[in-house]
């Protein structure tokens, strides 16, 4: 018999959340003299989706959508129609080519859903047929890419049209939101560890090798074996998480050529996939009543930690209560690595936005 992943993804986000030890790869350090931490304040009530984009982050509320610009800071927000849920799928946002990109329920249809940002307004829609499983969007190489996780389709929808141009079969298995990478498109398997490329041009299935061993997510391994995978890719490489119910945290390098593995590292207590910004690659790490939630720097060529901070020296000597409920989300571009705090739907604890930026 097996847990339902999202049951069980649900469960490690609770442990996660209440396992206030940090990791014992590092001692906690402040943030350097070389990286100044921006704090903003988009004031969305109940937030349901965020992304990056357009040298932007964004932050998707239920009828609103509120704009940080990287360059000058200043945070702009627009009204939208209210966007619900569609079928077993949270919202889901992605933006790109100048339009936001919105997978839920609007005037009774749902879909993708094209937005102005300028004027929040829905300017297309893209119809789909309810499934089961999250749906997850991304926007790179052209092109609109909607991954029905259960379902195992990978629609892409061209943004000249607003049509579908392509529909490409992964088979089921709850595949994790798509990553971008050398000209080719990446997925990975929550539980079987196998990863698949996709040709954008061809709209195949590339090539399917495997990453890690399946998850062992049975009733009665799942307390000491069980977990998910998360992952991202850059740099020629795939970043396979390997994330246990017991707060174990395994993070793999995979070589995109030869899918051998380059380097292996524990950083127990982290959460959600690795992001790549400024030469290193970053983790979001849990802490504790004395720092609040941590980061993670890991040296991108040598593969070893370089060093743990806060993200809220501010908030250091204030309430428990007074912070953050959960660990980041970290999310890069080229403007910086953003990480938003509060939780996703907001629920209990102020929602900031965070970005990381190097001094020269």
């Amino acid at each position: 018999m097996r847990i339902p992943t999202l049951v069980f993804g649900a469960i490690v986000l609770w442990f996660l959340i209440n396992a206030h030890h940090l990791s014992q790869c590092q001692e906690v350090r402040p943030a350097s003299q070389d990286i100044d931490v921006v704090t903003y304040d988009p004031q969305v009530k109940d937030v349901r989706a965020i992304a990056v984009g357009d040298a932007h982050a964004w932050v998707l509320g239920k009828d609103s959508l509120a704009a940080i610009d990287a360059d000058t800071n200043h945070i702009a927000t627009v009204r939208l129609e209210e966007f619900k849920e569609y079928g077993y799928s949270h919202l889901s946002l992605a933006v790109g080519g100048g339009s936001a990109w919105i997978y839920g329920i609007a005037h009774r249809v749902g879909g993708i859903h094209r937005i102005d940002v300028k004027t929040g307004k829905c300017v297309a829609t893209v119809p789909f047929e309810k499934l089961k499983g999250n749906v997850y969007l991304r926007y790179g190489l052209g092109s609109v890419w909607a991954i029905h996780s259960y379902q195992g389709t990978l629609i892409k929808v061209d943004p000249a049209t607003d049509r579908v141009s392509a529909t490409i079969e992964l088979g089921k298995g709850f595949w994790l939101p798509i990553q971008i990478a050398s000209g080719s498109l990446f997925t990975v398997g929550m539980e079987t560890g196998m990863a698949k490329r996709i040709d954008p041009d061809s709209n195949d299935v590339a090539e399917q090798f495997v990453v890690a061993g399946p998850q062992q997510n049975g009733l009665l391994t799942m307390p000491i074996k069980g977990g998910l995978y998360a992952f991202s890719a850059f740099a020629e490489s795939l970043w396979i998480a390997d994330i246990k119910l017991n707060g174990a945290y395994k993070l793999s390098r995979i070589d995109l050529r030869s899918h051998l593995p380059l380097a292996k590292l524990q950083i127990d207590g982290s959460y959600g996939a690795p992001e790549f910004w400024n030469g290193s690659v970053w983790v979001s790490t849990t802490g504790n009543r004395a720092t609040d939630h941590l980061i993670t720097e890991i040296d991108a060529h040598t593969n070893q930690v370089v060093r743990q901070f806060s993200l809220s020296e501010e908030l250091k000597h204030a309430p428990f209560s007074a912070r953050d409920s959960e660990p980041a989300i970290l999310l890069a571009d080229q403007h910086g690595l953003w990480a938003f705090t509060g939780g996703i739907p907001f629920v209990y604890s102020h929602f900031l936005v965070r970005r990381l930026q190097a001094r020269p």
